[in-house]
């Protein structure tokens, strides 16, 4: 049978929100099954509807116990059917950086079953998706029980489009008829900034899109500091509550709009983005060759950073066949 923090199974209009729920593990030695009835599973949905989960810190990481087993999921949060509607899941952290198995293998921050639409009514907002970064079985979504398909990376997200097919959010956009489900969430394979690995409270001074990026729903966290917060708070955050069960004092992460005039007809282009060194930025491209990326016509583009240390101090460099390169203030590259 499955390993789960919290376990609803049939209630409804259940509250759900302020816990920490961490390093659970099972033994896998002789195999289980790609499943939410067995593996391990944070917070876990298999009956009722009308629940509101939300301000939960879910941190499942280590190496399952006993011999690898063939087939094994794996999840922070999962509901098993699309008979549960009407949740609400918001400013959660859901963190999975478990390891094990050997063929069918999804470890991933959230479950969700197929085949879901718009009856659903699944809220699902200001959450935070944290995935190991082996992309073959660690990953921030498992859509079905069929392994090998429905599988989403913390690369492939994005939430500012609802597509292409890769993208977690083509999928939790379609599970309420409002059209904004993971708007406002994040994904990425960066360990979450929690002061212990298997603890859920997070580092002081951490710059992180965790400060100040959930909304508005309670006044107190899991320790009874106040929202925002907490009181004393001195890093510029603290103007909105902090995802996750834990409010801290943490620097809130800043989004730079570079603006470049391109002469066009409303269509997506190719731009050129580089990367200069902050000390002879004029001849010293570092870490990276120029990238070739289109941008879209509501003025967004993926732009690859791995390789670049975290924390490089640098500027970037936008370049069009129809315009002059556009240059950045110095800014700091993190990993969040």
């Amino acid at each position: 049978m499955a390993h789960t923090g919290i376990n609803i199974t049939g209630s409804s209009d259940e509250y759900i929100y302020n816990n920490a729920i961490v390093d659970i593990k099972n033994n896998m030695s002789g195999g289980v099954a790609f499943s939410t009835t067995f593996g391990v599973h944070g917070i876990r949905f298999a009956g009722g509807s009308g629940s509101l989960i939300y301000h939960n810190t879910v941190n499942l990481s280590g190496t399952l116990f006993g011999s690898a087993g063939s087939s094994i999921l794996t999840s922070a949060f999962s509901i098993t059917s699309n008979s549960i509607g009407g949740c609400l899941i918001r400013n959660n952290i859901f963190s999975n950086n478990l390891t094990g198995g050997s063929s069918q293998i999804a470890h991933v921050s959230m479950y969700l079953p197929s085949g879901g639409n718009s009856s659903n009514d699944l809220l699902i907002n200001n959450n935070a998706y944290y995935s190991g970064s082996s992309s073959a079985f660690q990953g921030i979504a498992q859509v079905g029980v069929i392994a090998g398909t429905g599988f989403y990376t913390a690369g492939n997200f994005d939430p500012m489009q609802t597509t292409p097919s890769t993208n977690f959010r083509s999928y939790t956009n379609t599970l309420n008829s409002a059209g904004t489900n993971d708007n406002a969430s994040f994904a990425t394979t960066s360990p979450a900034p929690f002061i212990l690995a298997d603890g859920f409270h997070i580092t002081t001074g951490s710059n992180t899109k965790l400060e100040s990026g959930a909304a508005g729903m309670l006044n107190r966290d899991i320790d009874e500091d106040v929202r925002p917060g907490p009181l004393g708070s001195t890093y510029g955050g603290a103007t909105a509550p902090d995802i996750g069960a834990d409010e801290f004092d943490g620097i809130p992460v800043t989004t730079m709009n570079l603006q470049v005039f391109i002469p066009g007809q409303g269509c997506p282009e190719d731009i050129t983005v580089e990367f200069r060194d902050n000390i002879t930025p004029n001849i010293n491209l570092f870490y990276t060759v120029p990238q070739t990326v289109s941008l879209t016509v509501n003025g967004t583009a993926i732009v690859n950073t791995s390789g670049i240390p975290n924390g490089e101090e640098g500027y970037i460099v936008v370049k069009h066949r129809n315009s002059l390169e556009t240059w950045s203030r110095l800014v700091t590259l993190l990993q969040i």
